[in-house]
């Protein structure tokens, strides 16, 4: 078993429904953010294009890391980890990405209104723990939404990075997806049979949750009374 699957452990939650944003100078969180009525904007090359140069502008100004990201037409996913400073939170980066994205694709296109629809989701996430499932389920969603068969087959993921070892300046590889093997090679075909095997169910837990990871983590931040998911 790849380490870091809820199969060693438990994950600890807290804080279903519209829990409040937690965040802290180098600390992993999983974000999700949906266009407005969950349209699909984010329709042809040039869009995700869009969104690729608005993070990367971003993750040079702030010096945050991108462990990995899904790019879907209606929505998308980062697995960010924050700069170790206090200025530079996870609300001032998204705050960014989301502004400079939909100034420029209504600016683009000749539109106007809201772009995305409402806050972002962004869990913490203990990822020396849980951060193999949270790659998992983030490279997954194309497969869960019907759009493609395999991870692979969606090329506006991090996928082929961790499966194949190919070249995103974007991208800064998750440390422990490095510690499951003793070369990056072997750790590609770990986490291919990983992510290519159980195709993990759409589930709140990955978004609507405050934190998850062990009790130690969880306590942390002052979250003592966890529900269990496991």
């Amino acid at each position: 078993m790849v380490p870091g699957t809820f199969g060693t452990g438990i994950a600890n939650v807290i804080g279903m429904g519209r829990p409040p944003r937690i965040t802290a100078p180098g600390i992993t969180h999983h974000i999700t953010m949906r266009c407005v009525n969950s349209e699909f904007l984010f329709n042809d090359r040039s869009d995700f294009q869009l969104l690729r140069d608005v993070i990367a502008h971003y993750k040079k100004k702030y010096a945050f890391k991108l462990y990995a990201y899904t790019f879907m037409n209606s929505h998308f996913h980062l697995c960010i980890r924050t700069p170790d400073n206090d200025q530079d939170t996870i609300s001032k980066i998204m705050q960014g990405i989301a502004w400079r994205t939909a100034f420029t694709y209504n600016r683009r296109r000749a539109r106007k209104g809201h772009f995305f629809s409402e806050r972002f989701k962004s869990p913490l996430v203990e990822s020396d723990t849980y951060g193999l499932q949270l790659l998992k389920y983030i490279h997954q969603n194309p497969v869960r939404a019907g759009i493609v068969n395999k991870p692979a087959e969606w090329e506006h993921s991090s996928y082929s990075v961790y499966s194949d070892g190919a070249d995103d300046d974007l991208v800064d590889l998750m440390p422990s997806f490095l510690g499951i093997a003793a070369s990056r090679k072997r750790a590609s075909a770990q986490f291919r049979e990983f992510v290519g095997g159980v195709l993990e169910p759409a589930t709140p837990l990955w978004t609507k949750a405050i934190a998850i990871g062990s009790p130690g983590f969880l306590n942390r931040f002052g979250i003592t009374a966890p529900n269990r998911y496991g």
